[in-house]
């Protein structure tokens, strides 16, 4: 007989309170008090353990421990298993108590005394009212906790289980919890801070809670490499119920991202997207309607959130307007028009869908929310055709079908024919253009050139480049100096800035090559002496769209290692066939490459050019005779004269005075014309006052004397 018989509390735990009544007769385990009881060793650590049996070991009705016990008779008259008289059912294959591993909170237990039917349940991992996580290993001996000990904390061990640190609980695992425990004990949840739906989950039966918290916690992990343990799955389950819905959302785009990811399994319907996920907690004809408001989100976040599918109708219980989300057809039957035309709508640019694609087929989302979904206006109003809207805007066909491709112009008015360009949109177009460009005064605006030329005669070589540096003038990527009237041929940019914009885009289209013109300004040399180094090897070439061009890399290395003589020449202020002479004469590595025409071009070596610099400065260049100025410029005036004497005209190369001709004919150095204003100033005037006609040249008499000594005139005595 045992000697003490303490009372159990209403929501003690059935081995809770047998572990109770052994301590406190004394036992070193339960076990004594069960044998006692005639409970046989199979049945201690069940939840058919028999309560009727141990009432009569301590002298009360068979009754007596119904209200804690495990087991009872259901409404159906059959055996059910049950927690302080709510359901579990028939069978407890879930596992939803701890019969062999407890835990327990330690701060409540040496509070109330007892331990209560709420640390009984295997989902619970975390005490509500302290917030801390549950001891379940003694961390003296480390072993995991069993019923079978001394004490309520007291390890099998002998030590104190109040000593064991505990650490504090996370917020939304905290109120979880507290939701658990206002549902197993009937009470008012109170105010939390993680936004859970508690009156949501107040309603389910404990039984349905408890089978599918698993299943939430389990998909909120599905992609972690982290062991999916019960306090795991638990944490996990508090995660996506927190913040309510987002959590949940926040789940369910994980679970989406996975499925789009996976391209053997590409569907288009939305739950079949989310259909492992579906099945798991709405197919299970167990859960019942418990799940419905879970559902419901579900399909809300269907509706208004995810984007990369549609809600089949056949998931809908209610009004289906105001779905953010939905089908080509639906949105057609809204806009009143055929699928055909929406469609045709979407790959002309005038809406945005959301393309989707599946196994065998394109499937198209509609954002009924987007920006880019606002139908086009019906047409009012005047309808040019191409070449006539071009010239209406004046600017060049090509470049406007490709800003209407590209989007860069908006179609906002639907057309009745099948082609065609609105006023309306043409002129916001034009407005949108002239609308980034402030209002200038069209005096002295120096080297400048106009929007509509930009686009003319530019060589931007394809309608797509015309219409990217729209598309930069529109990002003020390129900025316009003003405008002086309101038609795109005032709106001014600078000369300079658009034939930088327009080489640098025809580099970039071209790969990052460069012209041949281009490349002899970066080396300092010409542009036949470029061709022969592409021939030679020493630049690489790539095919452009009109000529070959050169790759930036090749010209970098090249530089990098040589130096031409001509640009070294202009450095020192010499001449490039001296400096050859120079390293001619220091043994220097010359690299000749072959022009056209002429003696071939010289570099050297960069490591070298130091050495030039020096033999430059020990073996100075003889200065040249230098003709009086009062003589230079008398003999070009002799010249001038002589020439209108024998009616000759002025040597030209092109419309310009060739002045290499005329001072071979003067006997000078044509550097005079550079060096003295009055000799440049004399022959400049001469050439206008030959294309003046004022000095024609008068017939010659006799014998051609020019065709005598075409090199020089005579001069005057």
């Amino acid at each position: 007989m045992l000697v003490r018989t303490p009372t159990h509390k209403p929501t003690e735990s059935l081995l809770g309170y047998v572990l109770r009544v052994s301590e406190a007769n004394g036992y070193e385990s339960p076990w004594h008090v069960l044998t006692y009881a005639g409970v046989d060793q199979g049945e201690m650590r069940t939840a058919g353990l028999p309560t009727s049996k141990l009432a009569a070991a301590l002298g009360r009705v068979p009754d007596a421990l119904d209200e804690i016990s495990y087991c009872g008779v259901g409404e159906a008259g059959q055996r059910e298993f049950r927690l302080l008289g709510h359901p579990l059912g028939r069978a407890l294959k879930y596992s939803p108590l701890r019969l062999k591993r407890p835990a327990i909170c330690s701060h409540c237990v040496a509070e109330h005394g007892y331990i209560d039917a709420f640390f009984d349940l295997s989902i619970v991992t975390a005490c509500p009212y302290h917030r801390c996580t549950l001891v379940d290993h003694c961390s003296t001996c480390g072993e995991a906790l069993s019923w079978f000990r001394p004490g309520l904390l007291t390890c099998k061990c002998g030590a104190s289980l109040a000593d064991v640190e505990i650490e504090q609980a996370p917020t939304e695992l905290a109120e979880l919890m507290a939701v658990l425990w206002a549902l197993i004990h009937r009470e008012a949840v109170k105010g939390g801070q993680a936004g859970l739906p508690a009156r949501q989950l107040l309603n389910m039966p404990l039984r349905s809670l408890l089978l599918n918290l698993p299943y939430i916690g389990h998909w909120n992990r599905v992609d972690s490499d982290n062991e999916n343990n019960a306090d795991a799955i638990t944490q996990a389950a508090a995660e996506a119920l927190s913040d309510w819905p987002n959590g949940f959302h926040r789940v369910l785009r994980r679970i989406g991202h996975r499925s789009l990811a996976d391209k053997s399994s590409a569907v288009y319907g939305f739950r079949k997207q989310f259909g492992q996920f579906y099945n798991q907690l709405f197919s299970n004809n167990s859960c019942g309607p418990d799940l419905s408001w879970l559902r419901d989100e579900f399909v809300r976040f269907g509706l208004m959130e995810w984007g990369e599918s549609v809600v089949d109708p056949k998931l809908l219980r209610g009004d289906t307007t105001n779905a953010r989300y939905v089908t080509k057809n639906e949105l057609a039957r809204q806009l009143d028009v055929s699928p055909a035309t929406l469609l045709k709508w979407h790959r002309d640019g005038l809406l945005t869908l959301k393309e989707v694609p599946t196994k065998g087929d394109i499937r198209y989302v509609a954002d009924t929310q987007s920006d880019g979904l606002q139908a086009p206006i019906p047409a009012e109003g005047s309808v040019l055709r191409m070449r006539a809207a071009a010239a209406y805007l004046r600017i060049p066909v090509s470049a406007l079908n490709h800003l209407k491709a590209t989007g860069l112009m908006e179609i906002r008015h639907r057309l009745k024919q099948r082609q065609g360009f609105h006023q309306a949109d043409l002129d916001a177009l034009r407005n949108r253009l002239i609308a980034l460009s402030p209002v200038i005064q069209s005096d002295d605006l120096g080297d400048v050139v106009d929007l509509e030329r930009i686009l003319r005669e530019y060589r931007f070589h394809t309608s797509a480049l015309k219409a990217g540096f729209v598309a930069a003038y529109l990002a003020g990527e390129i900025q316009s100096i003003g405008r002086t009237d309101d038609t795109l041929a005032g709106i001014m940019f600078s000369a300079q800035a658009v034939a930088t914009y327009v080489s640098d885009a025809r580099s970039k289209e071209a790969g990052g090559s460069l012209t041949c013109q281009v490349v002899a300004k970066l080396i300092r040399s010409e542009p036949h002496v470029v061709a022969s180094l592409q021939k030679l090897g020493y630049l690489d070439t790539v095919k452009g769209r009109e000529s070959l061009r050169v790759s930036q890399e090749s010209v970098d290395a090249f530089n990098a290692r040589y130096a031409s003589l001509s640009g070294l020449a202009s450095e020192l202020g010499s001449s490039s066939k001296r400096l050859l002479s120079l390293c001619n004469r220091g043994d220097l590595a010359v690299l000749s490459i072959p022009r056209s025409q002429g003696s071939p071009a010289p570099f050297i070596e960069r490591e070298n050019i130091a050495t030039l610099q020096t033999l430059s400065q020990k073996f100075p260049a003889r200065k040249p005779k230098a003709m009086d100025e009062t003589r230079t410029v008398t003999a070009v005036k002799l010249y001038l004269t002589n020439l209108k004497a024998l009616g000759a005209p002025l040597p030209r190369c092109g419309n310009k005075p060739n002045r290499r001709a005329i001072a071979m004919a003067c006997g000078i150095d044509r550097g005079v014309f550079y060096n003295n204003q009055e000799i440049s100033h004399l022959v400049d005037a001469y050439a206008a006052s030959e294309d003046a006609g004022t000095d024609k040249p008068a017939p010659l008499l006799g014998t051609d004397a020019l065709a005598h000594n075409p090199a020089r005139l005579p001069l005057a005595a």
